[in-house]
């Protein structure tokens, strides 16, 4: 479940967006800035500071309620796993018979798929003032960035960032057995 809000909120901030053409390395690209295949803790915030000015309509430096959308956009991850289910819902269509309707529909998938601003605001707003500031709004993104810090030398490079990506996809398993969050 951890791992599926990371995602739900990378995809808000889009970065995750960006991973369409060119996997983790497009995505790393676009955050590393200067281009010495390197992303700073600034080059991350900066990424973050310009996807929360998308929200922030009046510019007061806070997300109210009223400024996000209704429905959140799905982004990366979520477009892409709506589109293998989109696949496989197809392919399920050919071999049944037309006695057999899918228990839900393609538009259903995708709406339990999507997140309320309500959700997302009680998910990232951690002192209940129903207002997000750029640290709360970029705080997953930083928590993710700290993991990627394998040397913990504040710098993630691109090696780093690859290495995190394969273990988030395998699901690593803990010493007992558990799988890590991340």
């Amino acid at each position: 479940m951890k791992y599926i809000l990371a995602i739900a909120t990378l995809g808000v901030l889009g970065t995750t967006a960006l991973v369409a053409q060119d996997g983790p390395r497009g995505m790393f690209k676009q955050l590393d800035r200067d281009g010495n295949n390197v992303v700073t803790h600034e080059e991350l915030l900066n990424e973050a500071r310009q996807h929360f000015a998308d929200f922030d309509h009046d510019g007061n430096q806070l997300i109210e309620l009223a400024e996000l959308p209704q429905e959140m956009p799905l982004r990366g991850p979520q477009k892409r796993r709506l589109e293998r289910v989109k696949d496989r819902m197809e392919k399920r269509a050919e071999r049944r018979d037309e006695s057999h309707e899918p228990r839900m529909t393609v538009e259903e998938v995708e709406d339990r798929m999507r997140h309320s601003r309500i959700q997302f605001m009680a998910r990232m707003d951690r002192d209940e003032d129903e207002q997000l500031t750029v640290e709360e709004f970029a705080a997953p993104l930083i928590k993710r960035f700290k993991k990627a810090d394998i040397d913990g030398d504040g710098n993630v490079t691109l090696e780093e960032f690859e290495d995190t990506q394969k273990n988030m996809r395998r699901g690593r398993r803990d010493k007992r057995g558990k799988r890590q969050s991340y």
